[in-house]
């Protein structure tokens, strides 16, 4: 969602409709905070990594973290 529809690997078979679908989403978040959600905490940090990794400012924010 982040890198849009054209980062989508080219082995994944989307229909037209579900590609329109995220180019709108894509769109609409482009340049605004955002919220991720991870199954786990470790998927959460990875997440957090590799999107800062890729310059695109994150935190991962889960129980583990001192308030």
């Amino acid at each position: 969602m982040i890198a849009g529809i054209e980062s989508i690997p080219t082995d994944v078979n989307l229909s037209i409709t579900q590609k329109e679908a995220i180019k709108e989403i894509h769109q609409r978040i482009y340049g605004k905070r955002t919220v991720i959600f991870g199954i786990s905490i470790d998927h959460v940090n990875n997440l957090a990594s590799q999107l800062n990794a890729l310059g695109i400012s994150a935190a991962a924010v889960h129980s583990r973290i001192p308030r």
